[in-house]
């Protein structure tokens, strides 16, 4: 808000831009490992899930990211990933839950593995 108030608005624009941006590409990679909350991005930046990869190509066995400037349209987008200039997001919301330290002992106990005994709130935090 810092930069709106100055009044560079191409450059807070800007800022917007890449990190919404950087929120679609949250939730191109999360997808397979946490679609729920992929989708909930999805929902929250009003983004369908088909704009929901990396753009680029195979060139000579490796992959080439083609990410470029800002699209016009979702079916541009389909093409070249990202959002538009203009996009209109959703109501943020946290997307995880805090943990309660109270609940620590029991999610050690259930998911910590070797030597959890030895892990307190204080070392982990």
């Amino acid at each position: 808000w810092d930069l709106l108030k100055k009044g560079e608005t191409q450059r807070a624009d800007s800022v917007l831009g890449i990190s919404l941006n950087l929120c679609w590409l949250l939730a191109t990679v999360a997808e397979p490992f946490i679609p729920s909350t992929s989708a909930e991005i999805c929902k929250q930046i009003k983004v369908p899930k088909e704009t929901l990869f990396i753009p680029g190509e195979e060139k000579d066995g490796k992959f080439a990211c083609s990410f470029g400037p800002p699209t016009k349209t979702w079916a541009e987008a389909k093409v070249k990933g990202g959002l538009f200039a203009g996009h209109k997001i959703g109501k943020a919301k946290h997307l995880f839950k805090p943990i309660d330290a109270k609940a620590l002992p029991g999610f050690r106990k259930k998911y910590g593995g070797v030597g959890v005994e030895s892990s307190t709130p204080s070392n982990i935090f």
